[in-house]
């Protein structure tokens, strides 16, 4: 019996199946990281998916916050004005000094 074992060890197939069951184990030890690391990069990429969705949504709102503040700008400046030429209306003055000139001496 123990010869016979012996001789299975030492035969070309013996060989071969052993070598091949040892590569099986090789190859479903590596598939299993390979589909952690695809795990992995599926997850930074739907973080990845998620941030640029953020950063769209900030883009979008720094616009609008600029439109704002520019119509915000233009709301100012008209009031300005109207009150530079009521100011100088009611004062007798014809025309309200140029930007350049001081309005109070």
């Amino acid at each position: 019996e123990r010869e016979r074992e012996s001789l299975q060890k030492r035969s070309p197939t013996f060989t071969f199946c052993h070598q091949l069951a040892q590569l099986v184990a090789v190859l479903k030890h590596e598939n299993h990281h390979l589909k952690d690391q695809l795990h992995h990069r599926d997850v930074q990429a739907r973080v990845v998916a998620e941030l640029e969705l953020k950063l769209e949504h900030a883009e979008c709102t720094i616009r609008e916050l600029n439109n704002r503040v520019e119509a915000l700008q233009e709301e100012q400046d008209e009031m300005e004005s109207t009150l530079l030429h009521s100011v100088f209306n009611v004062s007798g003055t014809s025309n309200p000094p140029s930007s350049t000139e001081p309005i109070f001496d």
